[in-house]
């Protein structure tokens, strides 16, 4: 015992003779083991990495195993201090870590011809975008595409330009980040040495890594060609008009030229960067591991105290209401996004306070109390928010329908004030469910829908309309007279009006004929009675003004053809919906591009999906289908063979800012602008369950 005692003194005044620090891999003793046998099993002590180090006239050991590091002092005491344990971890990983000076030179060499292999095409496509010389922003409309004619001409066609747009942005970002990184390695090289390792290490890593990774991530800007190996295969599946939302791989504009990319290059100096420092060195790291040491220090100086109370703990607080409380807090978060109550938002702020107390004070206070006040906490809550819940969806659900019951009425009634006046009253009703709704306002919010909604009911269904007589008398005829002329399907709806006077003016001269045949007959039969010859001059008069009154007549059916080949009552759209089990969307190509619009698309079919209907969603060019999505609709003229069947279509567009249902020739219903924007559009609303 004594020979150990002076052995230790040795090392001891042997450290404090050093004025700097020193790490040293040393052995499991039996004294150690003693010492931490009554914090951790044996087989933690045994799996475990032991390093001395003495800093600042301390001697310390190190303990580094799967849980992480343990810093020991001399006589055995584990290190809770957090700053005087930065200090020891500091110096240890310095030490442990030093400089690898021939890694260097090899990193530094294959950048060099990294960058030299990649400059040029660089510089090339810098100049086919003019960023050499101008920056591309949304702001200034992308100046630097602008300035070279061939870029700007790519710029004026719509259907590239948000593509090009954002490539051209990306590829300026990554290239700035790409000089930067070479300008900032080139630095660091230079002044990097084994005294200030620790202070530009992770710098060089990762100016390193942007030199390495930027160039192969560029391949998928959609400004270069896909790479060689590229499967050609998968184009099939990019769509006819790519978005910024499509795969990388189906934006591409191949306008710059391919990078030379050397990957076994690429592959070696990612290999000497992983044989860098793989510890980050830097003062969060060393915080976090300070951290973490002491954390797990002071967990062990606890360890008696913790198994004895840990299990109560963990059943009551841990196992039993934790669950129940992330589920309390998380409804109530979600009621709070939407319902504005100052009593409630105290409450759950209680009950979050209340809980992160008992979590932190752990096993030091009196468990049974502490889970029966924080199980209380969670039972009123989980009340209220059940109570808010119901009556905000309640308030929603009625927002929404009398939106689609004005909506309707506005529709049926157009130009009507009335009707103008209750619509602008629901949207404001409507916007206040964009942010949270203040709860002593549910009241009055819904008396002010009940009076709307009783305000709309009161108007009477509108009367069947001449218009609409002619459309459901005539449409099988123009159907089937459309459907036998050749033609595009526009030519065929604005010839409509046109078919049903050809239709009205056959039925008059089928009448005519069948009433002169008939008086002809008589006049003959009394001259061969009497004798005597009938004069024909009252027969042709009778005949000319029945003609007159079958041109008058076809005139009417022209005239109120053509309203309702304008304009025609929803209800009459709303109708045919609800007598036919497939409805189409269709999307024009002006809208495909569109994030907003093809979120009301789908709110749409979503509804519509909801009442038992099956939608096909259709991009078209006018009327024509431009992608086969359907093999039911596998060719151009699929919209004409839907309106032929009378199947209800809702065609999309961005002209205007409308919902109208029109036509004589199938049932479209047309909606662009406002009321086709965002998954909550008017259009959806319409066909609400």
């Amino acid at each position: 015992m004594k020979v150990k005692v002076i052995a230790l003194l040795f090392a001891f005044v042997f450290m404090l003779s050093i004025s700097y620090s020193q790490t040293t891999s040393i052995p499991l003793n039996s004294s150690m083991k003693s010492f931490l046998y009554q914090y951790m099993p044996n087989s933690t002590i045994q799996n475990s990495s032991f390093y001395s180090i003495a800093y600042n006239s301390t001697n310390y050991i190190i303990m580094h195993n799967q849980n992480g590091y343990l810093l020991i002092s001399i006589p055995y005491s584990l290190v809770t201090n957090t700053t005087a344990a930065a200090q020891v971890f500091k110096e240890f990983i310095i030490e442990e870590h030093p400089l690898n000076e021939t890694l260097l030179r090899t990193l530094n060499k294959n950048i060099a011809v990294s960058v030299n292999q990649t400059q040029g095409g660089f510089a090339k496509c810098l100049f086919y975008t003019g960023l050499n010389k101008y920056s591309c922003t949304t702001a200034n409309n992308c100046a630097a595409c602008l300035s070279v004619a061939s870029c700007a001409n790519l710029f004026s066609n719509g259907s590239y330009t948000p593509i090009l747009e954002n490539a051209v942005i990306n590829f300026s970002t990554q290239y700035n980040l790409y000089n930067n990184s070479f300008r900032n390695f080139a630095f660091i090289v230079s002044v990097i040495n084994s005294s200030n390792y620790y202070q530009y290490s992770q710098r060089l890593i990762e100016d390193a890594k942007n030199i390495t990774d930027i160039p192969v991530l560029l391949q998928h800007n959609a400004l270069f060609p896909v790479p060689s190996n590229f499967s050609a295969s998968l184009f099939k599946n990019c769509p006819y008009f790519p978005s910024l939302t499509s795969q990388w791989y189906c934006q591409s504009l191949s306008y710059c030229n391919r990078i030379n990319l050397n990957y076994t290059l690429i592959n070696q100096t990612k290999a000497t960067i992983s044989r860098f420092q793989i510890i980050n060195i830097t003062n969060a790291s060393i915080g976090s591991m300070s951290k973490n040491a002491t954390t797990l220090a002071a967990t062990y100086i606890n360890a008696l105290f913790v198994r004895d109370n840990a299990a109560s703990f963990s059943n009551k607080i841990i196992n039993e209401t934790k669950p129940k409380y992330n589920a309390a807090l998380a409804n109530a978060t979600s009621v709070e996004s939407k319902v504005s109550n100052s009593m409630f938002s105290s409450l759950v702020f209680n009950m979050q306070n209340t809980y992160n107390s008992i979590i932190s004070k752990g096993i030091y206070q009196n468990i049974t109390l502490a889970n029966a006040t924080i199980a209380n906490l969670i039972s009123k809550v989980d009340s209220q928010s059940a109570n808010m819940s119901s009556v905000y969806y309640s308030l929603y659900n009625k927002s929404l329908n009398n939106t689609a019951l004005i909506l309707r009425t506005e529709l049926e009634y157009p130009n009507n004030v009335t009707t103008a006046n209750m619509a602008i009253k629901q949207e404001k009703i409507n916007a206040l469910f964009n942010e949270p709704v203040n709860y002593s306002s549910f009241d009055s919010i819904n008396a002010s829908m009940s009076s709307l909604r009783s305000e709309a009911l009161a108007f009477p269904p509108q009367q069947p309309t001449i218009p609409q007589f002619v459309k459901s008398v005539d449409s099988g005829f123009i159907n089937m007279l459309a459907y036998a002329i050749p033609g595009s399907a526009e030519s065929k709806i604005s010839s409509s009006p046109l078919y049903a006077t050809l239709l009205s003016f056959i039925i008059g001269m089928v009448l005519i004929s069948v009433i002169f045949g008939f008086a002809y007959s008589r006049s003959r039969k009394k001259q061969k009675a009497s004798s005597k010859k009938t004069p024909l001059y009252p027969l042709i008069m009778a005949f000319l003004i029945m003609f007159i009154a079958v041109l008058i007549y076809s005139y009417i059916t022209y005239a109120y053809a053509s309203m309702a080949n304008s304009s025609l009552p929803a209800s009459s759209f709303l109708n045919s919906v609800n007598s036919s089990s497939n409805i189409a969307i269709a999307l024009n190509s002006t809208v495909v591009a569109n994030a907003s619009v093809i979120q009301c698309a789908n709110a749409t079919e979503s509804n519509l999906k909801d009442i038992g209907k099956t939608v096909t969603i259709i991009p078209v060019k006018g009327y024509s289908c431009t992608v086969v999505s359907n093999t039911s609709f596998a060719n151009p003229g699929c919209i004409e063979q839907l309106m032929n069947n009378d199947t209800p279509i809702i065609m999309l567009n961005q002209n205007g800012s409308y919902i109208k249902y029109k036509g004589l020739y199938g049932n479209i219903l047309y909606a662009s602008g406002v009321p086709t924007e965002g998954s909550s559009c008017f259009l959806s609303v319409l066909f609400k369950k």
